[in-house]
């Protein structure tokens, strides 16, 4: 691999004031100038400079520039490379990002739309992590930067670009009783207290990875309304965080992945809750269930039974509102199904 120092080369100048740099970063020209077309340089004619560094210019901007914006950046030699499952996504979307290098890494980290993401090791020289993209995220593009550590402490930097497109999510009217629509004092007493103690909870994640190979769904059945635009009788509400999956009441509901129970109860607007961590900040949601199969601190494996449907707390019906936040991203459910893990 070439090297990435920088290097300068100045001309030598009739008069002082001058200056011409060609600049190599990266296997990336970029050409810079002050230039007063009065002076001579190197014996030649001002004008033939000019049309040179015209010309430079013109190639550069059409060539090497747009190369340079779109590949990874490094600054050491053995530098990292990044890939992505998917290069363009939704809001909501969850992607896997892969990191390799000829060189020995010891640990590498990355952030991401202001996350900090941790890297997981998946061979010699190789990790990966998981990056989401908020339901309510702006569509536009954004950095994803990483910084890998070798032997001795040596610095490796990489960053790729991501598009984040518009979800165009649908907007969704429903009709409740009052009491559920506009909770009285009492009842919003208790919601506050309720966000405190799932805040508290979420705070808490493993510093290490339950989860083993693909996700699972929890239940069968067409996974619905994600990031929808809620309009509770006539009223905008916030928008819906998870998918809905109906189903009849009492059908088991399964852990999709290895986790530990960080938090259950009857909650006021998801009633019987089960708030699964699966590691590093990746936290699965279980809501309006008509029973709960497993206690806070318990472990449970993959596709272990936690609980059935119902359709307690704030519900129209049977069925189960599965959400999933990658550390306080929330993101569509149906796309981690899609991740390979393996």
């Amino acid at each position: 691999m070439a090297s990435h120092a920088l290097r300068q080369r100045n001309f030598p100048l009739q008069r002082p004031g001058f200056r011409l740099l060609i600049i190599a970063l990266n296997g990336c020209i970029i050409y810079y100038s002050y230039f007063d077309p009065g002076f001579s340089v190197a014996g030649l004619p001002a004008e033939n400079w000019t049309r040179t560094l015209k010309g430079l210019a013109a190639w550069a901007a059409r060539i090497i520039l747009p190369a340079c914006l779109f590949q990874p950046f490094s600054v050491l030699e053995g530098a990292p490379r990044l890939s992505l499952t998917d290069s363009v996504v939704v809001q909501g979307a969850i992607i896997r990002v892969d990191l390799s290098s000829a060189a020995a890494l010891d640990t590498a980290t990355g952030t991401f739309m202001k996350i900090s993401l941790p890297f997981i090791r998946s061979g010699e020289g190789s990790f990966y992590t998981l990056a989401g993209v908020d339901l309510d995220a702006r569509p536009g593009i954004y950095t994803l930067q990483v910084k890998a550590l070798g032997p001795g402490g040596k610095s490796e930097t990489a960053a790729l670009k991501v598009k984040v497109r518009d979800a165009s999510f649908p907007r969704q009217k429903l009709t409740l009783p009052p009491a559920q629509a506009f909770p009285d004092s009492a009842a919003q007493a208790r919601i506050e207290r309720e966000d405190q103690l799932r805040n508290r909870s979420w705070s808490r994640w493993a510093p290490g990875v339950f989860w083993s190979g693909s996700f699972i769904a929890p239940i069968e059945g067409e996974m619905e309304r994600f990031g929808s635009r809620r309009v509770i009788n006539g009223v905008p509400r916030s928008p819906h965080t998870g998918v809905d999956i109906s189903a009849e009441e009492g059908t088991p509901v399964l852990a999709p992945q290895a986790g530990t129970v960080l938090l259950t109860g009857d909650f006021f607007f998801t009633g019987n809750s089960i708030y699964l961590d699966h590691g590093l900040g990746l936290i699965g949601m279980f809501f309006h269930l008509s029973r709960i199969d497993v206690a806070a601190g318990q472990i449970v494996e993959k596709g272990q039974v936690i609980g059935a449907v119902g359709q307690t707390g704030r519900a129209t019906g049977p069925h189960l509102h599965w959400g999933v936040r990658w550390r306080n991203t929330r993101i569509n459910p149906q796309s981690l199904l899609e991740l390979k893990l393996d």
